[in-house]
């Protein structure tokens, strides 16, 4: 079970199109809220078809992007009244 409250786990986030970054530290600010401790870098990937091959190298977490992947082995879920997809 993850416990945001009492994680110190490092996530890296990668974003794949320049809008996603204005959203950086609105989320910087919700995570200092409920993971304290967690540590969130962010990783801008150009050109979006390195996702797969950084996620299963675990080399990040999880992207955002507007793209679902094809990929069936990635699981992903449409964010709530955007156009983009969390991988």
């Amino acid at each position: 079970d993850f416990d945001p409250v009492h994680s110190h786990r490092p996530f890296c986030l990668a974003i794949t199109y320049s809008g996603g970054l204005m959203r950086v530290p609105s989320l910087y600010q919700r995570i200092a809220q409920e993971a304290p401790n967690v540590h969130l870098s962010v990783r801008a990937i150009d050109p979006p078809e390195q996702l797969r091959e950084l996620l299963c190298q675990q080399q990040i977490d999880a992207a955002i992007t507007h793209v679902p992947p094809s990929d069936s082995c990635l699981a992903s879920t449409q964010l709530p009244d955007r156009e983009l997809v969390l991988i």
